[in-house]
């Protein structure tokens, strides 16, 4: 907590004032990683293969787990994302290699609009 100091205008009648916006945050730390070594959601999720995605399964609890076939050998890669990031690709869309899965959720929020 911060004071925020003003004149009485009862007692002092010259003074005028002004209208501020003032936009006040916390933020405990980003949170990419949590302690156990699990992924947050709270970051983009990138491709761990370049291939075609087979299958997107929407989890009972919320978010995906999304199946990428190898073309050329057939080895299947399920990749699984949490709760909250927006999906970018559909099944049957051909992927590269680390290309994002999701969108970037550190993009835009908090006062943004007002800038």
């Amino acid at each position: 907590m911060f004071p925020i100091l003003y004149v009485d205008p009862d007692t002092k009648k010259g003074i005028h004032f002004l209208k501020y916006l003032i936009y006040v945050g916390g933020n405990r730390g980003r949170g990419q990683i949590c302690l156990d070594g699990s992924k947050s959601n709270n970051r983009v999720y990138n491709t761990t293969t370049s291939s075609i995605v087979s299958k997107i399964l929407h989890k009972e609890k919320g978010g995906y787990e999304i199946t990428i076939t190898d073309a050329s050998g057939g080895r299947q890669v399920v990749d699984s994302i949490p709760l909250g990031p927006k999906l970018l690709v559909t099944e049957g869309e051909s992927i590269k290699f680390e290309q994002p899965l999701t969108s970037n959720p550190n993009v835009g929020g908090f006062g943004y609009g007002d800038a």
